[in-house]
């Protein structure tokens, strides 16, 4: 056999090999996956797990649609409201997000109000809305929570997105028809800010971007094109 053609079926050898020794490779890297499944005969409150989040301590927390479940690895600690103490959080449903913030915070959103864990008595500290105050959060059915670069937490609620602007105080962000005034709608479905410092916002109708420029907000409104009809 000549050189050229042993060196070609040495060649085609290996090609074949090669697909051969991935696929032993993947198919075990596959098998060294495991999962581990936490259900309610673990201690978890509720099946339905709506939010996830980790805080300054390493702790795992979990919101249910009844219940917030704090996991230390070998058990889970229930947190749920209790009418008698003021307390406890300020609703067991529906625990629509978690958020960590950058000074190690856990915020609670439920179907009925804004939730901080305050770990030195185990306890939490409420926001509800409160009709006759303009800066108390705008809506109690808080679906979304959000920590932008400068440390602000934003709040996404049903009716309304808020800013904190102090330890019990919000500024209150709608929908409006004056264009550039307001949001594209007031039930907020996601919040996120891009490289460039402006704010995201998801909407029922629509998508609005934020940015705040000499302490004023600028609003750009970006809405779905009507489909165009051949005739």
């Amino acid at each position: 056999m000549s050189r050229n053609k042993l060196l070609y079926h040495l060649i085609n050898s290996v090609l074949l090999l090669v697909p051969l020794l991935c696929g032993v490779d993947a198919s075990a890297q596959k098998n060294n996956i495991s999962f581990n499944h936490l259900t309610v005969e673990d201690g978890l409150s509720q099946s339905s797990v709506l939010s996830i989040a980790q805080d300054s301590m390493g702790f795992m927390w979990f919101g249910t649609k009844d219940g917030l479940n704090k996991f230390n690895t070998q058990r889970f600690e229930v947190f749920k409201h209790d009418k008698n103490n003021n307390a406890s959080l300020s609703s067991s449903q529906n625990i629509n997000y978690l958020l960590t913030d950058r000074k190690g915070n856990l915020w609670v959103g439920t179907q009925k109000g804004l939730n901080l864990y305050l770990p030195k008595s185990n306890s939490f500290k409420r926001f509800l809305h409160d009709p006759k105050d303009k800066t108390s959060i705008s809506h109690n059915i808080i679906r979304n929570l959000f920590e932008d670069n400068k440390g602000n937490i934003w709040v996404g609620t049903d009716n309304g997105l808020n800013k904190m602007i102090a330890p019990d105080k919000f500024q209150r962000f709608y929908s409006s028809s004056t264009k550039g005034q307001g949001l594209a709608h007031s039930l907020i479905k996601a919040i996120h800010q891009d490289h460039n410092n402006v704010l995201w916002i998801a909407t029922m109708q629509g998508l609005t971007s934020m940015k705040e420029k000499k302490e004023s907000m600028f609003f750009n409104l970006i809405f779905m094109t009507p489909a165009i009809q051949l005739v």
